[in-house]
Formats: structure tokens, sequence, C-alpha cells
């Protein structure tokens, strides 16, 4: 037995309850990439993404639109979903010249 478990029955009720969490996050992100990739196809839009990892999405754009870009963005990946009625998730959107640099500068739309 685990320190900090009582039985193996509450821990695999745990790990079965984090599953759940973890894939219904996966399928919620999943769903946004789609919609973004789609909205790009379909308005001919300059930026594009580029990287998916974990819970964030790298995009490219040219540096003149990033303001712009980011407001669309951050409107689809909120926007509620189908798979998970009425529930949007919140969006912090950075810019950078690079995947290290975005770190370094946040952009409130």
């Amino acid at each position: 037995m685990r320190i900090g478990t009582k039985n193996k029955w509450e821990r695999d009720f745990k790990q079965a309850l984090s599953f759940i969490g973890a894939g219904e996050s996966a399928d919620f992100a999943t769903e946004t990439l789609i919609e973004v990739f789609n909205w790009c196809e379909v308005n001919n839009k300059s930026y594009w993404p580029v990287l998916f990892v974990h819970d964030e999405v790298l995009c490219e754009c040219y540096r003149d639109e990033v303001e712009k870009n980011a407001r669309e963005l951050k409107e689809i990946m909120e926007k509620p979903k189908k798979r998970v009625k009425g529930f949007g998730c919140p969006v912090k959107i950075q810019k950078g010249e690079n995947w290290y640099e975005k770190q370094m500068e946040e952009i409130l739309v």
C-alpha cells in the first residue's frame, strides 16, 4: 500500500477521476485547435498554428499584424465548445520573436 492512501480502491478511484479530467482537457484543446485551423483556412488569415504542446499553441504571423491576430485568436479559443456545453476556457496570449521570448511580453487583448 502507498503512503497517503487508505486502500487500493481509493487510490484507483482517484486515478480514474484524474484520467477523465485529463482526457476531457485534451479533447477540449484538440477541438479548439481544429477550430483555429478551420478559421485560418476559410478566412485566409495571415497566422497559423505551428506547434501544440500540452496547453499551449504556438502560432506564427507577420509582425505588423500581431495584435489584430491575437484578438481574433483569443475570441476563437475562448468561445464555448460543443463538447462541454457552455464552458469556455480563459486564454492568455504572449508574443515574442521565438518561443523563449514569448514568455517575456504578454499581450492584453
